[in-house]
Parts: structure tokens; sequence; C-alpha cells
């Protein structure tokens, strides 16, 4: 069952120390932490734009959650989206966004929406918000263990990588056996502790592909020093061509491209932020940006060597290492990036209203199942009610986007199951007019049928990516050129893993 982590990092003013202490070569690094805030903060004076504030609501959004369930067999619902971008996806959201505050908040039948003002007081952000690979380049930090960025001995502008274990299986073919597997603590009795990753974020230690693709960046970084840059000018170029993969590659697959194009020249920007008033907008971490959940696979051709075993289940892409005997990864374990890419054998599951099962059965950092919280879909439709997310309709409204019709909302459910169905149209509730707004990003991206976002995820999710790197001191938008791929002036995912040496 895939992990659900449990507030592994430090308290707040620890984390602030540790960025003005350790964190080197850049002014974006000490930036002190910032708010979260509402992309359209008069909605939270209008009951009718938000859900019912009431048991029953909460009732329903579990048991919406809990009919979110793709049973199918593997295979079905493919979109044409390489897999590698369900993981960048989250790559990116953790590079953005974490706070322990209402991740920690317990999720029950009791809930009720904090107050707009315990938000503003309580919900803090423990990642810097500008797309600058704070999650690569930020001092480690976990169980109260704050050491530096670990460097290679001898050569300290280059980032500290390992070696996976070599076993009687071997490793599969054409992969590097050298630098295979990120930097690691030792064995500690302490779980939080134990084998983990010295890593800015250690969630992306979390499932091996996303840990696989967090090394790449590590690998990226010492190539650009092995050519005779310093540790800073690596750091600045690597952060400017992954923000142009996250405009140029990245959103034009998953969002609707005339609309990122639109948010590229500047038109009509709806997150424009000043240096004095930084904020994530809630809207887009606890809703929008989510829809990578439904894109997750119940199992991947990881590998020529998982080949023998019928592919790798969901559930063994989590915490890889503790289900070892060894301080790092298996050899066996390292992915074949070849499969995961454009031509690859991985796509991601179409957007709609439903997640595969594995999604179905957390656990918790000590391994224990979750009750009905351990569906990802139930956190995400609770933790949007407790952090006070209008309706889709509303946010739709904001965005001057068509409303979707309740019986088109409706009909989507309906091809799911017929409790999903139920569900939206109970009275008590009315979620077919006043929908969750993440269960209706997902419901819209069914009904478009364009294996991308619609409207209102396409604009929240484009809108704040392209806002917040507008906002970067050293952002792509205003004069910068890729030149580390290929071709001149392109540069996407793809070549990112090459120019690491992990795809050939």
């Amino acid at each position: 069952m895939p992990l659900l982590s449990q507030d592994p990092f430090v308290s707040i003013p620890e984390v602030i120390a540790a960025r003005t202490a350790l964190a080197g070569g850049s002014a974006l690094a000490t930036q002190d932490l910032g708010n979260y805030g509402y992309l359209f903060p008069s909605l939270q004076g209008n009951p009718q734009k938000m859900l019912k504030q009431d048991p029953t609501t909460v009732g329903n959004l579990i048991a919406l959650g809990s009919t979110m369930c793709d049973t199918g067999l593997d295979g079905a619902l493919n979109s044409k989206i390489p897999s590698v971008y369900t993981y960048f996806s989250q790559f990116v959201a953790h590079d953005l966004s974490f706070e322990s505050f209402s991740q920690n908040h317990p999720l029950n039948g009791a809930l009720e929406p904090l107050s707009v003002s315990a938000i503003k007081s309580n919900i803090r952000n423990q990642r810097t918000g500008l797309l600058d690979l704070d999650c690569v380049y930020e001092p480690t930090a976990i169980g109260g263990v704050i050491d530096a960025l670990p460097r290679e001995v001898g050569q300290p502008e280059k980032l500290l990588i390992d070696r996976a274990v070599e076993t009687s299986t071997g490793f599969p073919p054409g992969v590097d056996p050298n630098h295979s597997d990120l930097p690691r603590r030792g064995y500690n009795k302490d779980k939080k502790l134990d084998r983990t990753a010295r890593i800015g974020d250690v969630r992306n230690d979390d499932n091996l592909i996303l840990s696989q693709l967090h090394l790449s960046f590590l690998r990226a970084h010492n190539r650009l020093v092995g050519g005779g840059r310093s540790f800073v000018e690596a750091q600045q170029l690597l952060r400017q061509h992954y923000q142009w993969i996250v405009v140029d590659d990245f959103l034009t697959r998953v969002a609707d491209p005339n609309i990122v194009q639109d948010f590229r020249n500047g038109a009509a920007p709806i997150f424009n932020q000043s240096e004095e008033n930084f904020f994530l907008p809630l809207e887009f971490t606890v809703a929008a940006f989510r829809f990578g959940h439904s894109m997750v696979r119940p199992s991947y051709n990881y590998n020529s060597i998982f080949e023998l075993k019928l592919r790798a289940r969901l559930f063994r892409l989590f915490r890889a290492v503790a289900l070892s005997n060894y301080h790092h990864i298996l050899d066996s374990w390292i992915i074949q990036w070849d499969r995961f890419v454009d031509g690859g054998t991985n796509v991601a599951r179409l957007m709609d209203t439903r997640l595969v099962d594995p999604l179905t059965a957390l656990i918790d950092a000590q391994g224990i199942p979750l009750k009905f919280e351990g569906r990802l879909a139930v956190r995400d439709l609770l933790r949007g009610y407790l952090l006070r997310i209008p309706t889709g309709q509303a946010v739709a409204e904001q965005l001057n986007c068509e409303i979707i019709p309740a019986a088109e909302l409706v009909k989507v459910a309906g091809s799911v199951s017929d409790e999903q169905k139920r569900i939206l149209m109970d009275p008590q509730t009315d979620f077919s007019n006043r929908t969750p707004l993440w269960f209706y990003i997902l419901a819209e991206a069914a009904i478009a049928g364009t294996g991308r976002l619609g409207c209102v995820g396409s604009r929240l999710v484009a809108g704040v990516l392209i806002g917040l790197i507008r906002h970067n001191p050293n952002s792509i938008l205003t004069n910068f050129t890729p030149s580390l791929g290929p071709k001149p002036g392109k540069f996407d995912l793809a070549d990112l893993l090459r120019f690491a040496g992990v795809l050939k």
C-alpha cells in the first residue's frame, strides 16, 4: 500500500534558521516562508459559493471520495501523456508547497472548516514557492536533524550522489550503475531517520519513480559543474531550464495550449504577485494542482527486470528502501526512463473522477493502514472543505469559464458508478450545483475529452505556475533561451534526462 508521509519536517523556525545558516549561493534560498491565500477572497463571504457547512457535507464528501475508485484492468483509460509527467507534476508540487498544519489536522466526521483568520495564522509554507528547485538545493531537514546539503568529498561544487546495491539480479541493461541512488542516512532506530534520503524535501523519496527523477536533477547539476561552472552558475542554469520545462513542455501537455500561450504572453493574468504580499493560492495547492492524482497507474513497465514480475505494482514503488535489507536501493530498482517518455510503454491515465485502487489504501509512517481517510480521494476532498475552497461553479464564474450544467456533472458521475451519481444528486448537499473544486476540475477534464484539463483547471494551473515564474527574479519569461538540449531553443523533460545521463 502507498505510504502517506506524516509531518517529516522540522518546525518553521528551524527551517528558517537552516536556510539562513546553511543554504549557500542564493538569495532565494534564504527567503522567509510565505503565506497561503485565496485567488478570490471575496467568495469567502458568500455561503452560496462554498460547500454547505454541516455534518451532512462531511459524510457525503467521505462517501463521494470512496466512490472515486478505478477497479478496471490496467491499460484502460489511457491518455497520450507519458507517465513521467505524472511524477514531474508531483515533483513540481513538492518544490512549491508544503505545510504541516492541515496535513496533521484530524480528518473525521466532525470536521469543520477552519476560519479565515486561523488559516492566515497557521498555514505557512515550508518551501519558497518560486519554482527555484529548493527541494533540490535546500539543506536537508528531517526529524529535528538539520545538516547542510551533502557535497562530494573533495569536490564541494558537486552534490553528493550514491550508488545502488549490487545483487545477483544485476542492473537493468543500458542504465548507469554509478551515481544511481540518492545520498542516504544509515540505519537508525528512529523510523523517521532510517535510511532517509539526504535531500531538501524527503517527500521526493516517497516513491521510487519520484526518487529517481530527483536523482536526475542531482546528476544534471553535477554535469554542469563538471563542464566548468561554479555551484551557483550550475544552480541558476538548472533552475532556468527547469522553469522552461514547466512552461514549454509540461503545461502544454496537461493544460489547454491556447490558455498556456495567453498567460505566457501576459494576457489577463489571474495571479500577479508583489514582493510585499507574496502567497500561494489555496485554490491551486489544495484543488487544481492535485489533478495528477487521477493520472497515476496501478502498475508500471518499470524496467526489464520487473517484467519478470508482471510489472512493478504501485505499492512496491513506495518506500522501496524500507522493503530491502540494504542501505541503498537495489540495482534491479534503477528505472529505465525510455519506458516513461514519448514512445515508451507507460502513459498516464486519463483525468477523470476516479483514482486507481492502490490509492484507496494509504498507510501512515508506521505502516498502519488508515481508515476512511486512507483513501487519497477522501483526503483531497476533506482538506478542500477544511481549508474553505470555493465550489467549482464559483471559481468557473470568476475565471470566465462556462459553468458545467448539473446534468453534465451527474452524467460523468454516472459513468463511474451509480453510487457516485447518487451522492452528487443528494439534495442535502447539492454537489451537482455546489461541486467540490477538485472534483469539478476532474469532471471538467473528462467532459472536455482532450486528455487535458478543461477551462477552470487550465486557467488555475497555467495561470498560477506562469505567475510564479514571472515573479521569480531569474524568470525565463524575460530573456532566456535554453542551451542544454540537442536543438537550440528547445528543451523538454526527456532532454533533461538525457543531459543527466539517465536516458539515451
